[in-house]
């Protein structure tokens, strides 16, 4: 007679131990909250306390963490159990958290997110990265956050900008600025500087100045203009 296959969330007998391994992980996380040992041989069919090869092996797994009543946990990146410690994590860091490195931190962290943004007065925002496409939290503290009312955002929100055709208009009619033929606002070309360019000795001879001192009181006369590439010397 064959042996009925075990469940789906049960691991064979006769698994490897990487296998093994492997389902504590995928159940920790899918948890995200100290488990017992008693609740992975119910869940899982695997009894950690009376095999210490994988208790060694789930202890010095980077993911996993043992809590000192013995229980096992999910280990994330940062150390979070409650929403408290979360707005405390949040406070103290001014530039911000990404908010996927703290999903796994414990169950119902993304609502206890949510809850620190949307609260009045809001004690976290949140802001898009258009780079990364990560959404980061940063915290809102020591400054002073008033309350608007639905009617003055609206009123804000039907505000039209002018554009500069409007703007030029409105300066011409008041004679604060002169009216071009066009009638509109000039677009002032930016004016780039530009190096200037060295000139070649072509175009006439220079008038060199030699500052031999110690040539002074002899019969050559250091001041005499070079005119067709002799000097003074020629």
């Amino acid at each position: 007679m064959a042996t009925p296959d075990p469940p789906p969330d049960r691991v064979p007998a006769d698994a490897p131990l990487g296998a093994i391994m492997h389902a504590v992980l995928e159940h920790l996380r899918s948890v995200l909250r100290p488990v017992p040992s008693s609740e992975l041989a119910e869940a899982l069919g695997v009894d950690v306390d009376r095999r210490p090869e994988l208790a060694a092996e789930l202890e010095a797994n980077p993911k996993c963490l043992r809590e000192v009543s013995g229980e096992w946990r999910w280990r994330s990146k940062h150390y979070l159990r409650s929403a408290a410690e979360l707005a405390s994590l949040l406070r103290r860091c001014p530039n911000g958290i990404v908010s996927e490195e703290l999903w796994d931190a414990y169950a119902g962290i993304k609502e206890d997110i949510e809850t620190l943004i949307n609260t009045e007065p809001p004690t976290v925002i949140a802001i898009k990265n258009s780079a990364t496409r990560r959404v980061v939290l940063y915290p809102i503290s020591g400054v002073p956050y008033p309350t608007i009312s639905p009617d003055v955002r609206e009123r804000w929100s039907a505000i039209r900008l002018p554009d500069a055709v409007d703007i030029h208009r409105y300066l011409v009619e008041r004679g604060l600025k002169a009216n071009t033929a066009a009638g509109a606002p000039r677009v002032v070309a930016a004016f780039v500087r530009r190096r200037p360019t060295r000139k070649g000795r072509a175009g006439g001879a220079k008038r060199l100045k030699l500052t031999n001192v110690h040539l002074e009181g002899s019969a050559i006369d250091l001041n005499a203009d070079v005119a067709g590439g002799k000097g003074a010397f020629s």
